[in-house]
């Protein structure tokens, strides 16, 4: 229903998700906000700071298989865990350092862009660490039908695809001309394995 809309964001949003309902939900300056599918403001929740349902700088944000909102935080180094409506209800920490996108596979394993330390934790559904697979420098991630790992590298302006158990399949970029990346920053994958990138200071797709 956002098609042909234009819904006005107040702070900068860079991330967001939408849940079974089309509740759209964006992290967005020091808060998480929630639009309904017909575009109208339902919630929002957070403020600056270190305390429970506070951010410093919130990044990605998903919906988990449980229904409830995870929210990684690139300043913290954790992720925050709401009811939709955004009620604290938790916080997953010890494993990131600069979290910034986010992914579930339908298994419920966690896969975590770590802006820091160049990797992409993956933890399972039962909490444990079970991969980190190095990847510097990346914002953007997402999963693909195979659970195939598509992640983007925004200050080297590369692609990579990785298998589910975290070897390299492909890398796109660097690229001279009109085919150069300039701050791949977030990707999507369709269901015939295409896939789509926010290529940030090209200002297109």
């Amino acid at each position: 229903e956002f098609a042909g809309k234009f819904i006005s964001v107040p702070h900068w949003g860079y991330y967001s998700t939408f849940d079974k309902a089309g509740n759209w939900y964006i992290s967005s300056g020091r808060y998480v906000l929630k639009y309904s599918s017909s575009g109208a403001l339902v919630t929002q929740w957070g403020g600056f700071g270190t305390g429970p349902g506070q951010f410093r700088y919130p990044s990605g944000i998903q919906v988990g298989l449980d229904g409830n909102i995870y929210v990684a935080d690139e300043d913290r180094g954790d992720i925050q865990v709401f009811t939709p409506e955004g009620v604290y209800l938790s916080r997953i920490t010890g494993f990131f350092d600069g979290p910034t996108d986010i992914k579930f596979d339908k298994s419920g394993n966690l896969y975590v862009a770590n802006f820091y330390s160049g990797q992409i934790v993956v933890v399972s559904s039962g909490g444990a660490v079970v991969n980190r697979i190095p990847a510097a420098r990346v914002r953007g991630l997402a999963l693909d039908e195979d659970v195939n790992i598509l992640a983007c590298n925004f200050s080297c302006n590369v692609i990579y695809k990785f298998d589910r158990a975290g070897r390299l399949l492909f890398q796109v970029g660097p690229a001279a001309g009109s085919k150069n990346l300039n701050g791949p920053f977030g990707i999507v994958a369709d269901q015939f394995g295409n896939f789509y990138v926010a290529d940030m200071s090209n200002g297109r797709v």
